[in-house]
C-alpha cells in the first residue's frame, strides 16, 4: 500500500490486526508514520511491525494493561480502531444451545470488545486531544449489513448474531459521539463507524467454506470484492482528515462504488446537540 496520508507523530492502536482489515490498517498507518499498537487474540499478530499484544479486547484487565502500556511506551495515544470481531452462522438446522452459544461468542468479539476497548481508551484519547489541541479518533468497524449500499437495503439471514452486535456499534457511536464531541477547550474524539461491503478476508473466505462454498466459486466471487488495502485506505483517510466536526458519521464503503469520506448515511434518528 502507497500512503500520501501523514500520521508522523500518531499512536494508533488497532483490535483484531492479526489479519484481514485490522492487519492492513496496522501496516498502512505504519506507513504513514504512526507508532502503531497491534492487538489480538490471535498469536499471528506477533508477526506485525512496531509494537504487538496477544490481548482479548473484550479483557476488561487485559485492555487496561494494555493501554497502561501504551501511555508508558509512548505517552499519548491518538487513535483507536477497533476491528474486532468473529462471524458466525447460525442456519435453522442448529440447535438453540448452538445458537446461543454462537451468539454469545460474537456478542464478546464485536460490541463486547468495542465498549471494553472505548471505554479504556476515551481518558487516554480525551488526554492527549487536550495537550495537543486537536481532535483524537474512535473508529468502529461496521458491515453493510447496517450500512447498506445505495439503492439496496440491509443484508438479512443466519447471521443474526453477528447482525444484532454489529448494530450494536451504532449505538456506541451514536453515544460516544455525542458525549465527546467538541466543547469549549475539549476539541473532542470524533467516533465514527466505516462500514464495508465483501472484502477479501481471510475471516469471509473461511466463512463461505463453512457453507460449502467450493474454493473456485470463492475465487470467482473474489473478482468482485474489496481488497483490504482498498477498505485500510479509507481507514487512513479519516484518520489524516483535519475536520474537528466529521464525527457521528457512518461512512460506508462498497463493492463497485468510489471510495470516500462523504459516502455517509443520515443518523436513523436526529439527535438533540443543544
Amino acid at each position: 500500500m502507497t500512503s500520501i496520508i501523514d500520521l508522523e507523530g500518531r499512536v494508533v492502536l488497532v483490535t483484531g490486526a492479526a489479519r484481514g482489515i485490522g492487519r492492513a490498517v496496522v501496516l498502512g498507518a505504519a506507513q504513514a508514520g504512526a507508532q502503531v499498537v497491534a492487538c489480538d487474540v490471535d498469536g499471528a499478530v506477533r508477526d506485525l511491525p512496531g509494537s504487538t499484544s496477544v490481548t482479548d479486547a473484550a479483557d476488561v484487565a487485559g485492555m487496561q494493561r494494555l493501554v497502561a502500556d501504551v501511555v508508558d511506551r509512548f505517552g499519548h495515544l491518538d487513535a483507536v480502531v477497533a476491528n474486532a470481531a468473529v462471524a458466525i452462522p447460525a442456519p435453522p438446522e442448529c440447535s438453540l444451545s448452538e445458537v446461543v452459544e454462537s451468539f454469545d461468542n460474537q456478542w464478546h468479539a464485536i460490541a463486547r470488545a468495542a465498549y471494553v476497548t472505548g471505554r479504556a481508551t476515551i481518558p487516554v484519547l480525551r488526554r492527549t486531544a487536550v495537550v495537543k489541541e486537536r481532535a483524537c479518533d474512535l473508529i468502529l468497524v461496521s458491515t453493510d449489513h447496517v450500512i447498506p449500499r445505495p439503492d439496496s437495503s440491509p443484508k438479512v439471514g443466519w447471521l443474526d448474531g453477528y447482525d444484532a452486535a454489529k448494530w450494536a456499534l451504532e449505538g456506541l457511536r451514536r453515544n460516544w459521539a455525542a458525549t465527546q464531541r467538541r466543547s469549549g477547550d475539549f476539541p473532542g474524539i470524533r467516533v465514527n463507524t466505516i462500514a464495508m461491503g465483501e472484502t477479501d478476508t481471510p475471516m469471509l473466505r473461511e466463512f463461505l467454506q463453512g457453507r460449502g462454498v467450493h474454493d473456485t466459486e470463492i475465487e470467482r466471487l473474489a473478482q468482485r470484492w474489496l481488497t483490504a488495502d482498498a477498505v485500510a485506505e479509507v481507514f487512513l483517510w479519516l484518520l489524516g482528515d483535519s475536520d474537528p466536526d466529521r464525527t457521528d458519521t457512518a461512512i460506508g464503503v462498497w463493492p463497485g462504488h468510489e471510495r470516500r469520506l462523504d459516502n455517509r448515511l443520515p443518523p436513523l434518528f436526529p439527535v438533540d446537540r443543544n
